[in-house]
């Protein structure tokens, strides 16, 4: 993250519910000057996110259908082709 923390647009897409917390200690660390959001298949690991910083932006990957959305308060919602 340090290294392009400076340079870009980071779209940080979580895989694994265990990294959310190393991930918000990164941003913390390393905090994006050209902004980020946080974003996953998984509703769930969204949700851990959320718990650990509120003010981190989320958005969920889709197929078309977004069932527990709403409980993330979402600021990106991006469909997956």
């Amino acid at each position: 993250m340090a290294r392009f923390s400076k340079r870009a647009f980071l779209d940080i897409e979580l895989k694994v519910p265990s990294l959310a917390q190393q991930v918000v200690t990164a941003l913390r660390e390393h905090i994006p000057e050209r902004g980020y959001a946080v974003s996953s298949f998984l509703a769930d690991v969204l949700v851990e996110v959320r718990e650990y910083d509120e003010s981190i932006p989320l958005g969920i990957i889709a197929n078309g259908n977004c069932h527990r959305g709403g409980t993330c308060r979402l600021n990106t919602y991006r469909m997956h082709h």
